[in-house]
């Protein structure tokens, strides 16, 4: 019984958190904004599904396989997420967004390079 309810809640709560990331990849007005809600919203979704099918099956074989299927889930996601925002702003495509990234030396464009003081 009281497993049963867990499991609800579990299911439920990864329910709201993919229903919420698809209302913000709709919602959002830019690329990353859009990234960002499906990225995170799929891995917490994702994470809950899956605490929910282990509370329900209890401590077996597919629970462990299930947190091995999470456990690369955690690390692919955010990886995959990230190279796709990257692969966008080389791609030219973000020049509404005032993005600066010091790694890929996208410089602002009101600011100056310093000025060398002392003649050497």
């Amino acid at each position: 019984m009281i497993r049963d309810i867990i499991t609800v809640l579990l299911f439920s709560s990864g329910f709201l958190c993919t229903l919420l990331s698809a209302v913000g990849v709709l919602r959002f007005p830019t690329f990353l904004q859009r990234l960002h809600a499906s990225g995170v919203g799929e891995t917490m979704g994702i994470t809950l599904f899956a605490a929910g099918f282990i509370v329900h099956a209890g401590a077996t074989q597919v629970s462990v396989k299930i947190v091995l299927i999470v456990l690369a889930m955690l690390l692919v996601n955010p990886v995959g997420t990230h190279l796709i925002g990257k692969a966008e702003l080389h791609s030219g495509l973000l020049d509404h967004v005032k993005i600066r990234d010091e790694e890929l030396q996208i410089p602002d464009a009101q600011e100056q390079p310093p000025e060398k003081k002392g003649g050497h």
